[in-house]
């Protein structure tokens, strides 16, 4: 008779969820003093093969039905079924192994993907930019599916104390923001590990570190020093700066300092590699993704294998043909030593000087979907870092002093004694001494002991790394005379799960409404206290804290409508700094602190709110509004809030004018003062129907101050509010004018719904798209009337309806851009759709690269001269994105260049088809059909 499971936990488990293999390590709660083992997770490493290894590859093997036989992949457990997840996968060594044999059926690197600005990782899009045949999983599932193999492997060996039921830590890297952070606890909350805490990598190889050497006291350090921590992954770096210091005889860390993002690691030097390998195998043509992801498999290996203690003067790599061609058409090359050596050491890894900084260059390298940083030399990022931090000029004369006396290395790249030594070098010329290479003996398994024994730590039974808070926080808002002020949230150093209360400053906020935070982040060192205030009377005093100031995204809570109809509530600012490393804000009444509201983090990565200093609804640090904005309410108010019986027939017409005199032109507005203006229109969108004119006046102003429909706190909220009125259509259908307006609301506010909303809107157009003929005479006429020109605009903006809808659609256009009428329309749709960028959709919903190519066919033969509508939809398809699946091929991407030189056509055009460019003003213009609202900008 099995043992009952027992609920409580009887183990601390850390888990290193990693970019290139996956690691769970554990202890016996009650043997705090014995050192972590790591737990041997068995994986298939072949066909019905299994093995127990301490490391599992983070890879996953999307096979076909008749490819694996279902005896050929059998585990010792049953399968851990989630949502999302596919029959058909193998993870871990043998997933690896078959996908340096098979094109475009693995996938690596989820975790890069959880940090991806431009794409949502929930969706379904890996393995990246394959045929549709292959199932495919999100960045989340991917991740998921490591911790529940995981979970599966340990549960089978220790069925009475079941992972789920363990103290947890997994870690991630420093650099990531709160959106991966949170990804990665859903995709763990996913498999049913709930009781899990999040702990930075670096600070845990410092746990590791700290464990191994904690009685080693005076021997191993003889005065305090700072100690750098590298963590070079699989896709990023991470870069720590630790004090350590001696009290009473007893080792003390203290983090002081974390770098920023640095989408940097070992596969890129993988992935450069394999560039060598393509020109040679490959030299006339670019190879597909997956053939590029198979090549990437093997220079892995052949990077490992020359940085070893004997290695060979060359190896193989071969990319193997398909199908039953499979060897016939296989191309073999070599690699040699001193490649790799020089790729390494000379690429990657420089003995560059101390004022050597890293370049950065406006766009990031893409390959796989992924972007990475521009400049790949990891020493000039490590300088920068410490320039960064001790405010250091990029000069030859520098205080040797601020370079750290010792330094901590890990990952797996640090296996190699070469690249130790090469480090300590590069450290030791800054230092101008030796500096101090504190021994890690196992850089694959370290973050993994780390996590264990900070689990230990928070339990109290050893000690923690200080430091608190990496950054400072700040609340920025403006005074009474519109000037801005920066309040202190939270000082740098505050130590984790520290509560501080900011009852001194009160805010008063609109009940029912969204209200806007703007927040900030430097990571100076600071003298500074909750509750202090900065402005312009103290910006030299507080010089250093401002420094390298970073907004954040806004933070956003709505306090609910009370039964006694109070219209505002006052309350103060409550916050402190997760064990998960990400602040967490609440409100809480002034009058009852058990009334409290979260406020939850905004993030949208296509656009950027610039005007940061505007906090939203706070009427003791008021922000900067419209001094006629109340009076223009009012306005509004008038036309559709009093009951029609009251309401002057003569204000509906004037409205716009009225407008414009007490605001300036509409074309200077900003983001703020429109949704301040739309907040009346929402209100009192019931009232829109009294007559033609105030529908019409209601549609277009509406979707006015509403555009782009995303991009600003609380803009999800207005989605919700204004997407009922889709269903109930328009009340005077009789005019053109009005369908027009509709339709264009529609379309100026598509970025803002979601798949399933826009998939809704073109089902009901869609029925409008049909072909020239008596047959569907009446269906013509009726778009005719309904705007038709509007229709076919707001169609082609809806970025997230699936490929197969906007191919449905491409089609359509080209069937109709045989007749002369609506060509400039048409041309326009069929640009703006087959763009190889996405304005605010998600980069795996971009039409394929095929389909994008055979349509391009149809526009290098047409009349550009004629026709200016038709180059710009060319160079829309035409535009370098840096990700081989996206862009087109380069004979195509010539003759673009060629027809657009030969026009004399724009010189911006032409730059977004030579090079990976961010569009000026007038592009953007032209691809929105609109302009934006000031203080949006895009940053694709």
């Amino acid at each position: 008779m099995p043992s009952p499971v027992s609920k409580t936990a009887q183990y601390v488990i850390g888990i290193d969820l990693g970019t290139t293999h996956s690691v769970l390590s554990y202890k016996n709660i009650d043997d705090y003093q014995a050192s972590a083992s790591v737990f041997l997770v068995d994986q298939l490493v072949g066909p019905g093969k299994v093995a127990r290894k301490p490391l599992l590859p983070s890879f996953r093997y999307h096979f076909n039905d008749n490819e694996i036989a279902p005896t050929d992949c059998i585990l010792p457990w049953k399968k851990i079924n989630f949502n999302g997840e596919i029959a058909n996968v193998i993870v871990g060594q043998w997933a690896r192994d078959l996908g340096t044999k098979t094109k475009g059926r693995l996938v690596s690197s989820a975790k890069s993907w959880l940090s991806h600005p431009s794409i949502d990782a929930q969706a379904a899009i890996l393995p990246w930019a394959v045929e549709d045949n292959i199932e495919k999983v999100s960045p989340v599932i991917a991740s998921a599916s490591y911790l529940a193999h995981f979970q599966a492997s340990w549960n089978y060996h220790n069925p009475e104390h079941l992972l789920a039921n363990q103290n947890i830590t997994i870690t991630v890297p420093a650099s990531f923001n709160d959106t991966a952070r949170a990804l990665t606890l859903a995709a763990a909350d996913l498999v049913g590990l709930t009781n899990v805490t999040l702990l930075e990598e670096p600070q845990a190889v410092c746990y590791d570190w700290y464990h191994r050497n904690k009685q080693a006291k005076t021997d191993l350090i003889e005065h305090d020093k700072t100690m750098l921590v590298c963590d070079i992954g699989g896709g990023t770096t991470d870069l720590s700066l630790i004090e350590i210091s001696l009290d009473h005889g007893e080792l003390n860390l203290n983090r002081v300092a974390v770098g920023d993002h640095l989408m940097l690691g070992g596969d890129n030097i993988d992935l450069a590699l394999a560039h060598i390998v393509e020109s040679r195998i490959s030299p006339d043509q670019r190879l597909k993704s997956a053939a590029l992801g198979q090549l990437i498999q093997q220079t892995r290996q052949a990077k490992e294998l020359f940085l070893s203690e004997q290695p060979p003067s060359t190896t193989s790599i071969t990319l193997l043909g398909r199908g039953s061609k499979l060897i016939a058409q296989s191309k073999k090359c070599e690699l040699t030593k001193n490649e790799v050596i020089d790729m390494v050491f000379n690429g990657f890894l420089p003995n560059s000087a101390f004022n050597e900084l890293p370049t950065h260059r406006k766009n990031a390298v893409v390959e796989f979907g992924l972007p990475y940083t521009s400049d790949p030399a990891i020493s000039k990022h490590i300088a920068e870092f410490i320039h960064t931090y001790y405010d250091v000029k990029a000069t030859d004369d520098y205080d040797t002093a601020v370079v750290p006396a010792a330094m901590l290395v890990n990952g797996g790249i640090f296996n190699s004694q070469q690249v130790k030594l090469h480090i300590e070098k590069v450290l030791s010329g800054w230092k101008q001494q030796k500096v101090q290479m504190l021994h890690n003996g196992n850089p694959d398994l370290s973050v993994a002991y780390g996590a264990v024994e900070f689990g230990f730590a928070k339990m109290g039974k050893q000690k923690k790394i200080g430091g608190g808070s990496p950054r400072n926080y700040f609340i920025e808002i403006t005074d009474r005379s519109g000037q801005p002020q920066s309040i202190c949230l939270l000082p740098k150093g505050t130590e984790d799960e520290q509560v501080i209360n900011l009852d001194s400053r009160l805010f008063s906020l609109t009940i029912g409404e969204p209200i806007r935070f703007n927040l900030a982040t430097t990571s100076y060192e600071s003298n500074l206290k909750p509750g202090d205030i900065i402005d312009k009377k103290f910006e030299k005093e507080f010089e250093s804290e401002l420094k390298g100031k970073t907004p954040l995204p806004p933070f956003v809570v709505t306090i609910p409508e009370h039964k006694d109809h109070k219209r505002f509530e006052s309350v103060y600012l409550s916050c402190k700094l997760s064990s998960i490393g990400t602040l967490q804000l609440e409100c809480v009444s002034e009058t009852n602190s058990k009334q409290r509201w979260a406020l939850e983090f905004s993030v949208r990565p296509s656009l950027s709110n610039k005007a940061t200093n505007d906090d939203a609804k706070d009427t003791n640090a008021v922000k900067q509004r419209h001094p006629n904005l109340p009076e223009a309410i009012k306005l509004i108010e008038a036309v559709y809030g009093a009951s029609s019986k009251k309401s002057d027939p003569r204000l509906v017409k004037s409205l716009r004018n009225d407008l414009d005199k007490r605001l300036g032109k509409r074309d200077t507005w900003d983001t703020d003062l429109l949704r301040e203006l739309a907040a009346p229109c929402l209100q009192f969108a019931k009232n829109r129907r009294r007559t033609e004119q105030h529908e019409r006046n209601w549609l277009k102003l509406t979707s006015f101050l509403l555009r782009p429909g995303f991009g600003y706190p609380a803009d999800d909220w207005r989605m919700e509010q204004i997407w009922p009125i889709f269903k109930s259509a328009i009340q005077y259908n009789k005019s053109t004018q009005s369908w027009s307006d509709w339709w264009n609301l529609w379309r100026r506010i598509a970025g803002g719904l979601n798949e399933q909303q826009q998939i809704e809107i073109y089902d009901t157009i869609s029925a409008y798209f049909v072909e020239d003929s008596n047959k569907h005479a009446k269906i013509i006429n009726q778009a005719k009337q309904r705007s038709y020109d509007d229709i076919i605009r707001l169609a082609a903006s809806l970025e997230h309806i699936p490929v197969a809808l906007k191919i449905e659609f491409g089609e359509y256009l080209l069937a109709k851009l045989k007749k002369p009428q609506n060509q400039q329309l048409h041309w326009w749709a069929l640009g703006r759709i087959s763009s190889r960028v996405a304005f605010y959709g998600s980069q795996h919903n971009v039409i394929p690269r095929h389909i994008a190519e055979t349509w391009l066919n149809t526009l290098l033969e047409a009349n550009w001269q004629k026709e200016p509508h038709i180059a710009f939809a060319a160079v829309m398809i035409a535009r370098k994105t840096g990700d081989r699946e996206m862009d087109i091929q380069d004979k195509a991407r010539d003759a673009v260049i060629e027809k657009l030189t030969q026009n004399k056509l724009s010189e911006s055009w032409l730059e977004l088809v030579r090079n990976v460019q961010t569009s000026d003003e007038t592009v953007m213009k032209r691809i929105f059909g609109d302009s934006l609202p000031t203080g949006l900008t895009l940053l694709s």
